[in-house]
């Protein structure tokens, strides 16, 4: 386990950049699967900042199913993200 992943070990809630090092993935990449409405992980937006289920993940790594989305937000045009338009 390298110390990254020590580090992230007992926060239960993720940050979009911990979930990308834990996936190896870029932040971008994961910020653009939110957005688009199909990261495969439940996600909660907490005083403006996405947050990622610690867990949800480790549970995603070993291969198992995870839940959808927590807290879908609407997106500037008003529909919600991976939705049809309103």
């Amino acid at each position: 386990m390298t110390h990254a992943h020590q580090r992230l070990g007992s926060k239960p809630l993720l940050s979009v950049e911990e979930t990308a090092i834990l996936l190896g993935q870029s932040r971008s990449s994961i910020y653009r699967a939110i957005d688009r409405g199909d990261l495969p992980l439940p996600v909660v937006k907490i005083s403006g900042r996405w947050r990622v289920p610690r867990r949800a993940v480790e549970r995603l790594l070993e291969g198992e199913a995870v839940a959808p989305r927590l807290n879908p937000a609407p997106c500037p045009c008003g529909r919600l993200p991976g939705g049809p338009p309103r």
